[in-house]
């Protein structure tokens, strides 16, 4: 069975291509919708996850379950969602499940497919910053600008690989600092408070939901979640997941 997942075209953020692949591996084969441009079809559940922005294109196919989805405050989303079959939003973070109650919209907190990831118990080498400032490290930048959508698969895939694997990672990124979560990898989260951005706090709250410490090395088990966002995709697709290593 194929399910639609989005794919990103001048995201200029990495990290969206980083929650199309831990979320495809879970699925038994996809196909991909462009996000803010093209009409997912009707005939194939749509899993939609990340952030609903402002851009979104009408959208009034009733065959999408928002698994693990950070909620943009704008009307066109409550119809977006409001029109689907399934009756229930797996909310990524705190912040999104409040929107949901507000309008009186059914929601679970299940936190971000990249939190899916399994854990990593090999041997570990380099150290990265990544969007990190005044931190040690290999300077690395999830900016990528305006990159064809095999590149960033690509390029997501690589970073990935070094988050998985390193000694530690200083981040101001969510989709690096739940990734290296997952992974069990040493990695310290700058608090977002530092720079003032409400909107940027509210999508962080999944941080405090998971119990992350910042400005300090951490290491959390997120098994939990891990099953938890399964499980919600299994109970609304009626399928049985078995998640592909990330290797």
């Amino acid at each position: 069975m194929t399910f639609q997942v989005h794919r990103y075209r001048k995201t200029w953020n990495i990290g969206d291509a980083i929650q199309t692949i831990a979320l495809e591996r879970l699925l038994p084969a996809v196909s991909y919708v462009w996000r803010d441009l093209d009409t997912p079809a009707e005939d194939i559940p749509f899993i939609v996850n990340g952030w609903l922005g402002n851009n979104q294109p009408p959208v009034t196919n009733p065959n999408c379950l928002f698994a693990g989805v950070y909620v943009h405050s704008n009307e066109h989303n409550y119809r977006w969602i409001g029109n689907s079959r399934f009756s229930e939003v797996g909310a990524r973070d705190p912040a999104t499940v409040m929107w949901c109650a507000d309008r009186k919209i059914r929601a679970t907190l299940i936190g971000c497919a990249t939190l899916s990831f399994d854990p990593y118990t090999g041997p570990r080498s380099g150290i990265y910053a990544v969007d990190a400032k005044g931190a040690e490290g290999t300077a690395i930048c999830h900016d990528i600008g305006d990159m064809e959508w095999d590149a960033q698969l690509s390029l997501a895939r690589e970073l990935l690989q070094r988050y998985r694997c390193a000694e530690l990672v200083t981040t101001s990124r969510l989709h690096v600092a739940l990734p290296c979560l997952a992974f069990g990898t040493p990695v310290i989260i700058q608090d977002p408070m530092r720079w003032g951005n409400r909107e940027r706090n509210r999508r962080f709250s999944i941080l405090d939901a998971v119990g992350a410490r910042y400005d300090t090395p951490f290491v959390q088990d997120v098994s939990a979640w891990r099953q938890r966002y399964i499980s919600f995709l299994e109970r609304h697709l009626g399928i049985r997941i078995t998640p592909r290593p990330f290797v």
